[in-house]
C-alpha cells in the first residue's frame, strides 16, 4: 500500500497551497458580493457576530458566518470586508484540496504518484469551489467541512477515539452551515449504525453521536438566541427566509400525479447537469460503488464500503431533496438542473470517479443512452424559462454559447467530450478533464466579474455616497418590499452599510421616533407630510428621505449634494472629464484644477446637467467662469429642469475679459428633480467655465 508518508503529505499541503492562491488571484477582480438574498443574511450574520448589532434576523443558517466574520474585525470598510471574506474562502478551499489529496489514499492505495496527482487536481479544479471563492454562500465552507468529514470518517474508523469525537463535531458543525445537512446527518446515522453494530465499537458510536448531539445543541440554545438578539434590533422578530420547506411540505409534492411527474422531470435535470457538468465522471463513480458492494462477498463491510455507503447515500439523498424542493415553482434555467445543494458533497464522489477513470473508460459508454434517456423525460418538464443565476449550475458551460438552442444541443455537445475521454488516454483524458473545467471556471468568473461592477456602479452607488457623508443611524421601510429586486436591495444596504444600525421601521414609526434617513421604495411618503422631503431618488434603488424640520436649511443642501452622485466638494462642482458638455474641451490648469473652454464658431452648451433633486427653498447659483473682452452677448447662463423645457432663472452674459462669479437666483415650491446648471455659448467669443456652486438663501 502507498502510504501517506511526510513527502506525499508536503504535496498535498503545497498543492493546496497552490489552488487557495489561483482561486484568489482568478476571483480578485470580483469588487463586491453580488449580493443574492443568501449572500445578504449571511454578511449581515457576521456583522452581527462580529459586534455590528443590525436588523436582518432570518431562519437562514449562519455557520458559514460564524467562519467569515473575523473579516469584520480587522477592517472596516465593505470593500476591504470583502477582500478578506474571498481569502477565507480561499483557505477553505486549501482545507477541500488537502483533504481530498488525504482521502485519495484510502480510496486508491496502489496507484502511482502521477495519476493520485492528476486525480487530485482535477478534482480539486472542477469549477464549483473555484467559482465560489468570488461568492458569500454557505456552500463554500459546507464542501470544504463536508470533505476534511470524509476523511475523519477513514480516521475514526481506523485510529483513536478523539478522532471520532472531531469527526462528530464536524457532522454537527455542517447543521450551522445549511439546512441540507439534515441529508448528511441522516446519512452519517446510518453509516454509523451498521457500522458500529458489525464492528461492536459502541465507544466510538457513543463518543461521535455524544459529539454531534452537543454541537447542534449549541446551535439551537446557545447560538441562534445569540444571533437572533443580534439581529433583531427593532423587535419585530426571525424574518422568514425560506417558507413552506418542511418535510411535509415538500414530500407533498409527490402526493399527485403532476407533483410526482414535476419531481422526476427536474430530477432528470439535475442528473443530465452532474453526467455532463463531470464529462461523466460521476457516471464512473457511481459504478465503482455500485460494484465494491456488488464483488463483496463479506456481510461485514470493510472501511472503504462504509466510507462509500455513507457518500452515495448522501449524494442520493441530496439530489432527491434539492429535487423535490425545486420543482415546486421552478422559473428559472437553473431551477431545472439546480447544482449547488449535491455540488456542496460532491468533491469526494467526484474524486472517485477520476480516480477509477483510466481503468472505467468504457463504461463513459453506458452513459450514452442513460443520458438520452434522462434527457428526454428533462425535455418533457422544462418549460419556458425567464431567467438564469449561472452560479447554480457552474459546470454549465454550454449556457454561454448555446442557451438558446435547448436541451439537445446541450447533450451532443457533452456527449461529444464523453465520448473523446472513453477513447483517451488517461494523460490525454486528465488534461481534456483540466481544460473543460477550468473553461468553465473562467466562463463563470469573467460573467461574475461583470456583474459586481454593476453592482459597485448601480446598487451599491447610493449606500457609498452615504458611507463617505453621513454617520448617523438609518432605517429602511421594509413594508415597501414588494418584489425580490426590492429585497435585493434590503440585502446590499445590510452589507454595504453594516455599521449603520439599518433598522426595519414603517414611515409613521420613523417619523416620530427618528431623525435619521429613511430608505423606501414608497414614491409618496413626502407628499403624505410637508416636512419629509425626497433627498435622494435614483432609478432602481429606494428613495431615500429625511425630515426637514431635524436639519438647518445649510445642512440639508450640503446632505442633498453629498449624497449626490456627481462628487460635489462644498457645494462646488468642479469641472472634470465626467462633466456633460456638448462643444467643451477639458483644459488642464494644474493637478487640482481644470476648465472647460468653449470654442469660437461652435455654439452649443459648454455645461448641462448634472440632474440632481433639490428640496423646497431659495437657492443662488454661481458659475466660475472665464470669457474674453467683447461687448456682445457671447451666451447664457440658466438653471433648468424637465429636460430644459422649464427655466428656473436665466441671465445672459457678455465677455468682460477676466475670471468672475457669475450668479443668479431661483425659488422652488416643492422638492424638484432633474435640475441643471447650464452654460450655453453662442459661439462668438471663447468662454472658460471652472466650477458650478449652489448655495441656499436664508
Amino acid at each position: 500500500m502507498n502510504r501517506i508518508t511526510n513527502n506525499t503529505k508536503h504535496i498535498g499541503i503545497i498543492l493546496a497551497v497552490i489552488f487557495a492562491i489561483i482561486a484568489f488571484a482568478w476571483n480578485y477582480g470580483v469588487k463586491v458580493p453580488m449580493i443574492q438574498p443568501d449572500e445578504g443574511s449571511i454578511l449581515t450574520g457576521a456583522a452581527a457576530i462580529a459586534g455590528y448589532s443590525n436588523d436582518f434576523a432570518s431562519n437562514t443558517k449562519k455557520g458559514y458566518s460564524l467562519i467569515i466574520s473575523p473579516a469584520f474585525l480587522l477592517v472596516s470598510s465593505p470593500t476591504a470586508i470583502w477582500m478578506l471574506v474571498k481569502a477565507i474562502n480561499s483557505l477553505l478551499l486549501l482545507l477541500t484540496v488537502y483533504s481530498l489529496w488525504n482521502i485519495s489514499y484510502f480510496f486508491a492505495p496502489q496507484i502511482d504518484l502521477e495519476k493520485r496527482l492528476g486525480s487530485v487536481i482535477i478534482t480539486s479544479a472542477y469549477p464549483f469551489w473555484i467559482v465560489f471563492v468570488g461568492y458569500s454562500f454557505a456552500q463554500i465552507a459546507f464542501v470544504s467541512l463536508y470533505t476534511f468529514s470524509v476523511y475523519l470518517f477513514f480516521l475514526a474508523l481506523k485510529r483513536k477515539i478523539y478522532f471520532s469525537i472531531l469527526l462528530g463535531f464536524i457532522i454537527g458543525f455542517l447543521y450551522w452551515i445549511h439546512p441540507t445537512s439534515i441529508v448528511v446527518l441522516i446519512g452519517f446515522t446510518i453509516t454509523l449504525i451498521i457500522y458500529f453494530v458489525q464492528n461492536k465499537f459502541f465507544n466510538k458510536l457513543i463518543a461521535l453521536i455524544l459529539s454531534c448531539l452537543i454541537i447542534i445543541l449549541l446551535h439551537e440554545f446557545v447560538f441562534i438566541p445569540f444571533i437572533n438578539h443580534n439581529m433583531d434590533i427593532s423587535g419585530q422578530g426571525v424574518y422568514t427566509f425560506y417558507s413552506g420547506l418542511s418535510a411535509f411540505s415538500l414530500l407533498r409534492e409527490l402526493f399527485t400525479i403532476k407533483g410526482i411527474t414535476s419531481f422526476l422531470g427536474i430530477m432528470s435535470g439535475q442528473l443530465f447537469y452532474f453526467i455532463i457538468g463531470t464529462c461523466g465522471m460521476i457516471f464512473i463513480s457511481v459504478k465503482v460503488i455500485y460494484f465494491s458492494f456488488k464483488q463483496s462477498h463479506k456481510l461485514k463491510l470493510d472501511d472503504t464500503q462504509i466510507v462509500y455507503l455513507f457518500i452515495i447515500l448522501n449524494f442520493i439523498g441530496l439530489i432527491i431533496l434539492s429535487s423535490l424542493h425545486m420543482s415546486r415553482h421552478p422559473d428559472r434555467l437553473d431551477h431545472y438542473m439546480y447544482g449547488r445543494y449535491v455540488e456542496a458533497i460532491l468533491a469526494p464522489i467526484l474524486l472517485i470517479g477520476i480516480l477509477h477513470y483510466s481503468s472505467n473508460r468504457k463504461t463513459l459508454l453506458l452513459a450514452l443512452p442513460f443520458l438520452v434517456f434522462i434527457s428526454f423525460i428533462f425535455s418533457q418538464r422544462m418549460d419556458s424559462y425567464s431567467n438564469i443565476a449561472y452560479f447554480n449550475i457552474s459546470a454549465f458551460w454550454q449556457v454561454f454559447y448555446f442557451l438558446k438552442e435547448g436541451i439537445w444541443i446541450w447533450l451532443l455537445s457533452g456527449l461529444i467530450i464523453i465520448l473523446i475521454l472513453a477513447y483517451s488516454s488517461q494523460r490525454f483524458g486528465f488534461l481534456v478533464l483540466l481544460l473543460v473545467f477550468t473553461f468553465s471556471s473562467y466562463k463563470q468568473i469573467e460573467w461574475h466579474k461583470r456583474n459586481s461592477n454593476y453592482v459597485i456602479e448601480i446598487r451599491w452607488a447610493l449606500a457609498l455616497s452615504i458611507r463617505d457623508n453621513y454617520s448617523s443611524r438609518i432605517d429602511f421601510d421594509f413594508s415597501s418590499i414588494k418584489n425580490y429586486v426590492n429585497s435585493v436591495y434590503w440585502y446590499d444596504y445590510g452589507f454595504s452599510l453594516y455599521d449603520y444600525k439599518l433598522t426595519r421601521m414603517n414611515p409613521e414609526k420613523w417619523y416620530e421616533t427618528s431623525n435619521g434617513l429613511f430608505l423606501s421604495w414608497n414614491d409618496t411618503i413626502d407628499e403624505q407630510n410637508n416636512d419629509i422631503i425626497k433627498i435622494v431618488r435614483r432609478k432602481y434603488a429606494p428613495n431615500l428621505y429625511v425630515k426637514k424640520s431635524s436639519l438647518s436649511n445649510q445642512d440639508l443642501l450640503k446632505l442633498v449634494l453629498d449624497l449626490d452622485c456627481h462628487n460635489w466638494d462644498n457645494n462646488i462642482l468642479k469641472v472634470s472629464n465626467l462633466t456633460p458638455t456638448q462643444i467643451g474641451k477639458l483644459q488642464e490648469i494644474d493637478k487640482s484644477e481644470f476648465k472647460l473652454i468653449s470654442e469660437v464658431e461652435k455654439p452649443g452648451f459648454l455645461q448641462f446637467g448634472p440632474y440632481i433633486e433639490l428640496p423646497p427653498g431659495s437657492f443662488s447659483v454661481e458659475f466660475d467662469m472665464e470669457t474674453a473682452l467683447s461687448n456682445n452677448t457671447i451666451g447664457k447662463i440658466d438653471v433648468a429642469t424637465k429636460g430644459g423645457s422649464v427655466i428656473l432663472a436665466q441671465k445672459e452674459i457678455t465677455g468682460s475679459g477676466k475670471r468672475e462669479a457669475i450668479e443668479i437666483s431661483f425659488k422652488l415650491q416643492e422638492t424638484t428633480d432633474s435640475i441643471e446648471f447650464r452654460v450655453q455659448s453662442y459661439g462668438n467669443s471663447e468662454i472658460g467655465l471652472f466650477s458650478t456652486k449652489i448655495l441656499i438663501n436664508n
